[in-house]
């Protein structure tokens, strides 16, 4: 065994408390290099979080939620399942949603304080907020039953009624001027536009497979759903709401982002 070999059973035996006689070279290389792939991971995901909220960022981590690139921040408790969350344009407050207690967690991102939960029901599973950032929707789709969009007035917290869409709203997406939400719904391969006016939902369009991501380009021309079953991704109109050429990417697709 050379000395680089030994040296990889030492780290190895620290890290999984291991004795080196029980591990093969070849094994300890594996293990030490996946570790430290986790390891990159994991501090790449913080940046990102951090480019995305601010200094302030917050990643939701099951129940708990901490601070991005703070050494030492102490973490935030919100109870329940953390599934979702979402920020205000401000920058001021975090919505989180709790999918196992039927709440939304407001977190100021001044003090990483939570406040008292918010009661919506259900079982939500998604947030977003309006680009006036006066109304969080969020999506709440129960294991039996009609899906609901839930609108919740960020000024008072206080939930409003429940807009009914269809059986299982996934996501959830605003043109740039906030007059309109596009809700995918996986269980009737639909895209749901909602005026949030009047919170009226629209004819559905029918863009088949299970739509489970959606996002709208800056300008609000086009919104582009992902399609998780097809592996393809579908541009709509948001002028006329009509789909337009599916494209082609494969594999499954559970997310999408448009450069701003």
């Amino acid at each position: 065994m050379n000395e680089t070999d030994r040296q990889l059973r030492d780290l190895l035996e620290a890290a999984v408390g291991e004795p080196p006689h029980q591990v093969s070279a070849e094994a300890v290389r594996r293990r030490v290099t996946w570790r430290r792939a986790v390891e990159c991971i994991t501090a790449a995901l913080a940046v990102v979080v951090v480019a995305v909220l601010g200094p302030a960022g917050i990643r939701a981590l099951g129940h708990t939620l901490r601070p991005a690139g703070q050494q030492g921040s102490a973490t935030v408790y919100v109870g329940g399942h953390s599934a979702a969350i979402a920020v205000t344009p401000d920058g001021q407050t975090a919505y989180v949603v709790n999918g196992t207690s039927g709440t939304v967690v407001p977190v100021s991102t001044a003090t990483n304080a939570s406040g008292p939960p918010i009661h919506v029901g259900g079982d939500p599973a998604a947030i977003a907020v309006t680009p006036d950032g006066k109304t969080a929707y969020v999506i709440s789709a129960p294991p039996s039953g009609p899906g609901t969009i839930i609108p919740l007035a960020t000024a008072t917290n206080t939930p409003g009624t429940p807009i009914r869409t269809s059986q299982g709203p996934d996501a959830i997406a605003f043109t740039p001027d906030g007059k309109t939400a596009y809700v995918t719904d996986g269980t009737s391969g639909t895209v749901i536009p909602i005026s949030t006016a009047t919170n009226a939902p629209g004819p559905p369009i029918h863009v088949g497979g299970h739509p489970a991501a959606i996002a709208v380009t800056p300008g609000g021309q086009t919104a582009y759903i992902a399609d998780d079953t097809s592996g393809t991704v579908i541009p709509i109109s948001t002028a006329t709401n009509t789909p337009g050429k599916p494209i082609r990417i494969g594999g499954p697709l559970g997310g999408i982002s448009v450069t701003p």
